[in-house]
């Protein structure tokens, strides 16, 4: 579903046990981040903040439908357990 979404320039959001891929409205090429380097996890509303080890990452889930950013949040809330 990932890779269709960005051969059609739509964004998407995927995971598995190690790492998050996305690309989201306003990044131009899709980005990794391996789960094991987030330090912590802040949920907003529309916003997830990722403190890693070198920097910041923000995902804007604002143009996202409400079920996918339930489904999102639940996932970073899991990771946020974890740490």
């Amino acid at each position: 579903m990932g890779y269709s979404n960005l051969n059609n320039r739509k964004y998407f959001i995927e995971w598995d046990d190690n790492e998050i891929r996305f690309l989201l409205p306003g990044y131009k090429n899709p980005e990794t981040i391996r789960i094991y380097d987030i330090q912590s996890v802040c949920i907003s509303l529309f916003e997830i903040e990722l403190k890693l080890a070198n920097k910041t990452r923000i995902l804007k889930l604002d143009n996202l439908q409400f079920e996918d950013i339930r489904k999102v949040k639940e996932k970073f809330e899991r990771i946020c357990k974890t740490k």
